[in-house]
């Protein structure tokens, strides 16, 4: 470490320690979202929040910042206005948890390095972020990437399925990961519903059974777009807006009982990190002609075999407008495609 680097980490540690003083002595007050500030350099701040989590509060170059990341567990970034010294600033505010306190003090050691004028430029604090994260490396997720963009598909599915029709009975229909081959089924309809990354559209299909338009009901592959990236939202940020919808229409009991069924904690969300972003829906009727591994062949398949599973190439089928109300009104029609 280089003796300028060691200077400015001494600074960082020297005013987090006055931080804590004023906090102990009591004549502060702080909040969860405002944290007590000291003045490090100018146009740098540390603080710490009434979660006893950290607060680097750096000011940035541009004037129009948009910019809210989860860097790994316990470590974001987001652009605030915090009134600082008496005038209301725009910043980059990069709050970390307690156990994260040596990491952020190099950190803030690196960002004061950069520095000039009293100001940054947002690529170079990710410059410095991307930097970092060998040092931030992630622990383990209490639900698996793959569960997680499952049932953000389903929530998002789910929403939109009963703001075009009956909440609570959609909401019904939704069977979770026990309830049977299709996510959400009734008499009449069933929807299957995946996730994918990247375009074009391809989707796994767990069993040759899901696809199978032979079941006297309408069937229809919806398959939702979600994005990863720093700017999206978690896991317990997708649920907590699926609480919301759900306490509007009168049926969280029954969403409370799914998330549940799936191993949803809420107590663990703080552990989480992914990001999403939703895009775009495909929505592909399921029919006679649809180009899908034919049911039928189930029979011939030898007992030895347990499961078939494949690739699904979505923009071979066909597709209807997801952007249509149409489009989703048609699901419920007891007639097959």
């Amino acid at each position: 470490m280089n003796d300028q680097k060691s200077e400015y980490l001494a600074e960082v540690r020297t005013i987090l320690e006055l931080v804590e003083l004023d906090i102990a002595e009591g004549d502060v007050t702080i909040s969860d979202d405002s944290p007590h500030t000291q003045v490090v350099r100018n146009g740098f701040f540390v603080g710490i929040d009434a979660r006893d989590r950290y607060h680097l509060l750096v000011q940035v170059e541009e004037t129009e910042v948009n910019i809210r990341r989860r860097l790994t567990a316990g470590i974001g970034l987001k652009n605030e206005t915090f009134q600082l010294g008496g005038t209301y600033v725009k910043v980059v505010d990069i709050v970390a948890e307690h156990r994260w306190k040596f990491a952020m003090e190099l950190f803030a050691a690196e960002i004061m390095m950069e520095m000039k004028n009293g100001m940054i430029s947002i690529e170079t604090i990710k410059r410095i972020v991307d930097e970092h994260r060998a040092l931030w490396a992630p622990p383990r997720e209490p639900l698996g990437i793959p569960a997680q963009r499952g049932l953000i598909a389903e929530m998002e599915v789910v929403k939109k399925l009963g703001d075009a029709h009956t909440p609570n009975h959609i909401v019904s229909c939704w069977r979770g990961p026990d309830g049977g081959i299709h996510d959400l089924a009734s008499e009449e309809w069933a929807v299957e519903v995946k996730s994918y990354s990247e375009e074009p559209p391809r989707v796994k299909i767990n069993h040759i059974a899901q696809l199978d338009h032979n079941i006297d009901k309408r069937l229809t592959l919806v398959a939702l777009h979600l994005i990863t990236d720093g700017d999206g939202k978690t896991l317990p940020e997708y649920i907590d807006e699926m609480i919301q919808w759900a306490e509007h229409h009168g049926c969280r009991s029954r969403i409370e009982e799914i998330l549940v069924s799936m191993k949803y904690d809420d107590e663990r969300r703080n552990e989480y990190y992914s990001t999403y972003t939703v895009g775009r829906f495909v929505v592909c009727p399921i029919k006679e002609t649809s180009p899908v591994f034919p049911a039928e062949l189930g029979q011939y398949i030898p007992s030895s075999v347990s499961e078939i599973s494949y690739l699904l190439a979505l923009n071979d089928l066909d597709q209807l407008p997801d952007a249509l109300a149409g489009t989703w009104d048609s699901m419920f029609e007891t007639n097959s495609w």
